[in-house]
């Protein structure tokens, strides 16, 4: 008797010479171990995987820049039937090396071999996502997706546009405060942020060479100090309020993803910072986020980009139980589980996610909401932590607002006093 391959069971009809009847059974035959993984388009059933022979571990996909996708993963034996017994864990590569991608997972017996996820790839051209098995190496497999870059909007900045916070009278105080004041919550912050402009080579303030940045002393380090008043220029805008300058290609960020709500003022100039692998990179701190300047990017949609504030600032949290990874079964039945994280997104902070620019801009969800006391007010609100933000429920003004954790990381880091 010979194996055809093909997971299932059959009906086996045996006959027996000189012996009178037949004799029938059931044979099932299993899938074998897994032995490669296809990426296909989400949405696909397990019946139409199980069908679709002709699908590639190498399909096609099309995304925009910058844009959430979902692909689903299944496992697949030497003969291309699913690996419902799977429970190996993958790991995601890409060429597009600003991809956002999933954490490792590790398959469950109740995915039968077969499991979603949600990424974004950002630079524009035909990339490759790949998984491969955590302890297997060759076991692997990967999908092509073409992705189209994001429109770019370009604001000119001269002198007669108009300033974003244009300083009035009653706005300059004659003794610069030393930390932020709150940015009022009545801004909406529902613009829809688009490609950066690009920075030009030289992004120089019209300042002294700023020092390089690190864990600083008490009090406030030269780069937060505030700025004398200057005039606008062509370039850089001056903040009154805080006595700082945002310039540039960070200028023309802030203008164009989401301005005083999103980001808020700026609290520092720009400065050398190193980040995690020790890179020094020009940064500029402003109250709700951090600028970021990657120059092998240059040229790209990705010059700027947004430090992972909040990753930072709950890094020794990860023990308490709003942080702790959830289930997709006890989520609310209108939520969004992203199993990449592990965490949920419903209801208000849902809506303003998706209003806002999701994924490429405020990361996933790495807690789920619960009540938290607010630094700036005392008032106890109900938030929820992303990679990069911490989305906060104002009750009184019945809005969203983001936290100010530009300001909270930099007094962390010892730029500014508590």
């Amino acid at each position: 008797m010979t194996a055809n391959g093909i997971a299932g069971s059959y009906t086996v009809t045996a006959i027996t010479a000189g012996i009178a009847g037949n004799a029938a059974f059931t044979l099932t035959n299993l899938p074998g171990p897994v032995a490669q993984f296809a990426l296909v388009t989400a949405g696909m059933t397990s019946t139409a995987v199980r069908n679709a022979k002709n699908i590639s571990p190498a399909a096609i996909l099309s995304a925009q820049s910058g844009v959430s996708l979902t692909i689903t993963v299944t496992a697949l034996d030497a003969n291309r039937n699913i690996a419902t017994r799977y429970t190996g864990a993958i790991h995601f590569t890409s060429s597009d090396p600003h991809a956002a991608l999933p954490p490792n997972y590790a398959f469950m017996p109740a995915d039968d071999g077969i499991h979603s996820f949600t990424l974004a790839l950002n630079a524009a051209g035909t990339q490759t996502v790949t998984v491969t098995d955590v302890t297997s190496s060759p076991v692997t497999g990967s999908v092509s997706i073409t992705v189209a870059a994001a429109p770019v909007t370009v604001v000119p900045i001269t002198p007669s546009t108009p300033a974003p916070v244009a300083p009035t009278p009653s706005t300059p105080s004659p003794t610069p405060t030393t930390v932020a004041p709150k940015t009022p919550s009545s801004a909406s912050g529902r613009t829809t942020p688009t490609a950066p402009v690009s920075l030009p080579d030289s992004v120089a303030l019209p300042a002294p060479t700023l020092p390089v940045g690190g864990n600083g002393s008490a009090g406030i380090t030269p780069p937060f100090t505030p700025l004398a008043s200057f005039t606008d220029t062509s370039t850089c805008h001056f903040f009154a309020e805080t006595h700082h300058a945002l310039c540039n290609g960070f200028l023309g960020y802030w203008q164009q993803h989401g301005g005083i709500a999103l980001f808020g003022m700026p609290i520092s100039e720009e400065f050398q910072e190193r980040d995690q692998d020790g890179t020094l990179r020009t940064v500029q701190y402003l109250e709700r986020a951090r600028y970021e300047y990657h120059p092998e990017f240059k040229g790209t949609p990705y010059e700027v980009e947004l430090g992972l504030l909040a990753r930072e600032m709950t890094a020794a949290r990860s023990n308490e139980p709003p942080f702790a990874p959830a289930s997709a079964e006890n989520a609310p039945a209108n939520a969004r589980f992203l199993p990449e994280t592990r965490h949920a997104l419903a209801d208000v902070f849902l809506t303003y996610w998706d209003a806002n620019g999701g994924l490429p801009v405020f990361g996933f969800p790495i807690s789920e909401p619960f009540r938290e006391q607010n630094m700036d007010t005392g008032q106890t609100y109900l938030v929820q932590y992303f990679e990069r933000y911490r989305l906060e429920f104002h009750p009184d003004s019945d809005a969203v607002e983001v936290g100010r954790l530009g300001v909270q990381v930099a007094q962390m880091r010892g730029y500014l006093p508590h």
